[in-house]
């Protein structure tokens, strides 16, 4: 049920189709999932679908239920350099789960979360539902799939990242 494994070994296995690392780098993960897996892919800019935020999650989420694997990509030149959110440039990250916290009283979705994972964890995302943010209740920590706890997920590299960051954070999702 966890997919946290298959960004990794996607990755490991392309870099061997390509000779190495350095020649899988400027590959999406699509080209790697269309040939390993064979089903087809679609790519999206995030960039034109600013102010469809919860339209994206939605879909995403749908997507995920229907067994669709899911991932991102970060803009840049060197996987030396970080974004703004803490998130290292020129690298793909599956999504593990698109998911929502939810009032439990009045079952309201009050913020709709995508659980990743930085396979090489060497950086640590650092906005709103960050391994610190006080926006971890309990109630909140309880919604997360898996039963991962936000607050030591980090040492795993995965993190969590809300709706309206995630289209700023990334270039294309797939």
């Amino acid at each position: 049920e966890n997919n946290a494994m298959w960004g990794p070994l996607l990755e490991k296995a392309w870099s061997k189709v390509k000779g190495n690392y350095l020649n899988s780098e400027s590959d999406n993960v699509g080209s790697a999932m269309k040939a390993f897996l064979g089903f087809p892919v679609f790519g999206y800019s995030t960039g034109a679908n600013i102010g469809y935020e919860v339209e994206v999650w939605e879909g995403l989420r749908d997507s995920e239920i229907a067994g669709n694997l899911l991932s991102v990509q970060t803009s840049g030149n060197s996987d030396a350099d970080v974004n703004e959110f803490g998130i290292v440039r020129n690298h793909a990250f599956p999504i593990l789960s698109v998911f929502s916290l939810d009032d439990t009283d009045s079952n309201t979705v009050l913020h709709r979360l995508y659980m990743m994972r930085n396979p090489w964890g060497r950086t640590e995302y650092n906005h709103t539902w960050s391994k610190d943010d006080p926006n971890w209740s309990q109630e909140f920590i309880e919604q997360v799939p898996f039963g991962v706890d936000p607050r030591t997920a980090h040492e795993h590299g995965i993190f969590f990242i809300e709706a309206g960051d995630f289209l700023n954070a990334f270039i294309t999702f797939q």
